[in-house]
């Protein structure tokens, strides 16, 4: 028969729902029941599963024979089958079967869920090289003696011709024993992996270290090969993070597949594995940018030394003399006239250089820079060593200071010598950055501003011929009064301690002469002293005798300090200190409103 219901509007939809989920509930529970209590209790499974079939029919929500058949609605009532329960022998229970009724609603039977994934497995640490030990030991013990060589020499020759002593060997192992020890350390408690997309670094026996490396805060990864590295097939790998003043990976010494897989490894994890896979490896290598030969090297060698390491060698050299044959260190001694002792100093400082350059020599041996692509776009590779192999590969994004030093002997021959720097740090030399990562040893003069912008590609002029903003006039009346507050106590120090008379006059010649030759130091210094903002770098320049050109990208600022000391309150000026990543540069002397006038925009645009 037809249905005389209304079609349903949305609140009839939501409610209809709402009861064929309910409906549907105590018919799945019913089948549960049936299953587990069995078929003598059958009867009472077949009563509720009726009792349920007579419910949704009664309902006109849908029928359980087909979707499209409507059965006619049973009177209100007790079903006709429910005489059964009252009998003394209640009929077999008919089975329920839902399958109609879920199919109707499109309903799938209850699944298993599937088994949860086994965890992946855990990353294994890796170790050094067993042959570490030895490639590390000899090096280390070698720089330990040549470190305390004064010390030894004394040692050695101070003992005379007395035999050897319990308090010799002590005194050796007090020397060699902590460098065995360390080394020993660090071969058997390192350890390293590449983690969840972080190198991680333990090591340490007593004092036990754990460092996890972030792959964004690796500013550069180095390989070096000393004369050991080479002879046993390892290198060590060096790793720079930004900021931090020591190298916070350095694995030494892995084996060369070992490095490779490394380096793949940290290139993956900070998502350049595509990009280096692009790099073709087998390209033939671009032509250098620069190659320098034995007679630059040695220059550079001659133009770095300096009067430390000639005082030294005088002095011990005097002390081995005096131990050894004091008779005639004394005669030496008596018969010494001015002359010689000039002599002697022009001979010390003459050791000093020659020991300078064969230094220079050895260290930078073969220096060859070059342009070389890298994951993160193009870069600088600079190998150089005749011993220790260095190769060191930078990327041009991440250069933030360039420097360049023209100390007076070596601008006289018509070279400078540049430092390219990132956030990374490795040892400096010559007073050169400590963070330098390539250091060019000599360049001529006309080059300098080219290999600017080679480090720095957004750079649009010659820093060399730019017109630079000059130091506050002030500044020179600042620099002035501090020589003198700096030459005349000292002065009167000494003429007091000579008691008057000839030797007051003497020292009073001396202050005088001293305070001349620093106060032509400062006019020069600030003759010299220039800055120049733009929109994408800063640039300055120092230095009379020690000329200095700094250039800092302004998109690797990380923040600025305005200083101000008493004479510089005094005058109205003020430096402003641009910081990098464990770097910074200062200002010339500035007015204090445009100190800070510049210091807004930097902040502003920087």
């Amino acid at each position: 028969m037809a249905s005389n219901r209304a079609p349903p509007d949305d609140a009839d939809d939501e409610r209809t729902e709402v009861l064929r989920g309910g409906l549907l509930e105590e018919l799945e529970f019913e089948r549960t029941e049936h299953l587990r209590e069995g078929l003598d209790e059958g009867h009472d499974e077949g009563h509720h599963a009726r009792h349920s079939e007579g419910h949704l029919e009664s309902s006109g929500l849908f029928s359980l024979d087909t979707p499209t058949e409507e059965r006619p609605r049973q009177p209100a009532g007790p079903h006709p089958d429910d005489e059964t329960v009252m009998s003394p022998v209640a009929p077999r229970a008919r089975p329920v079967n839902i399958a109609p009724a879920a199919a109707a609603l499109d309903l799938a039977e209850p699944t298993t869920p599937p088994a949860a994934a086994a965890p992946a497995a855990e990353t294994p640490w890796r170790g050094l090289h067993p042959a570490s030990l030895l490639v590390n030991l000899i090096p280390r013990t070698l720089g330990i003696l040549f470190g305390y060589w004064p010390l030894l020499l004394a040692w050695l020759f101070g003992r005379g011709a007395v035999a050897p002593r319990p308090e010799d060997a002590l005194f050796l192992m007090f020397i060699l024993v902590p460098g065995v020890l360390s080394t020993l350390v660090h071969l058997f408690t390192l350890r390293y992996r590449v983690s969840g997309g972080r190198l991680e670094i333990r090591q340490g026996l007593l004092n036990r270290q754990a460092r996890t490396l972030a792959p964004d805060r690796i500013q550069n990864v180095s390989l070096v090969r000393n004369l050991f590295h080479r002879a046993s097939g390892l290198v060590e790998v060096r790793i720079e993070t930004a900021g931090d003043s020591s190298t916070e990976g350095m694995l030494s010494a892995l084996s060369v597949e070992d490095a490779e897989a490394l380096l793949t490894e940290l290139n993956a994890a900070r998502g350049q594995a595509a990009a280096a896979a692009a790099i073709d490896t087998n390209a033939p290598p671009p032509p250098p940018i620069l190659r320098l030969g034995a007679p630059e090297l040695l220059a550079y060698g001659f133009s770095a030394g300096g009067l430390g390491l000639a005082i030294l060698l005088m002095a011990v050299g005097s002390e081995v003399l005096t131990v050894t044959r004091p008779d005639e260190v004394n005669d030496l001694a008596r018969a010494a006239s001015p002359t010689r002792l000039v002599g002697l100093g022009v001979l010390a400082i003459a050791a000093s250089w020659t020991f300078s350059a064969l230094r220079a020599l050895v260290r930078h041996h073969g220096f060859t820079l070059t342009r070389e692509p890298t994951p993160k776009g193009p870069g600088l590779r600079a190998v150089e060593g005749l011993f220790t192999r260095r190769e060191v590969s930078l990327s041009l994004n991440k250069v933030q200071l360039v420097s360049a030093v023209e100390p007076l002997l070596r601008r006289l021959m018509g070279y400078g010598t540049v430092s390219v720097e990132t956030a990374g740090f490795t040892a400096g030399e010559n007073g050169l950055p400590a963070a330098a990562e390539v250091l060019v040893p000599m360049v001529e003069q006309d080059r300098l501003g080219e290999l600017f912008t080679e480090a720095v590609p957004a750079l649009t002029l010659d820093p060399w011929r730019a017109n630079f903003h000059p130091a506050h006039p002030r500044a020179l009346r600042r620099a002035v009064m501090a020589s003198v507050l700096f030459a005349a106590p000292i002065g009167l120090v000494f003429g007091i301690a000579a008691g008057g008379g000839a030797a007051s006059l003497v020292v009073a010649g001396v202050t005088l002469g001293v305070l001349a030759l620093i106060l032509v130091r400062a006019v020069l210094n600030h003759r010299a002293m220039g800055w120049l903002v733009t929109p994408d770098v800063v640039l300055l320049r120092g230095g009379a005798i020690r000329r200095s050109t700094a250039l800092l990208a302004r998109k690797k600022l990380q923040s600025t300090h305005l200083i101000q000391g008493p004479l510089d309150r005094l005058h109205g000026l003020a430096h402003l200190t641009i910081n990098v990543a464990g770097s910074s540069v200062r200002l010339p002397p500035l007015a204090l409103a445009d100190a800070e006038a510049i210091q807004e925009e930097l902040l502003r645009q920087g």
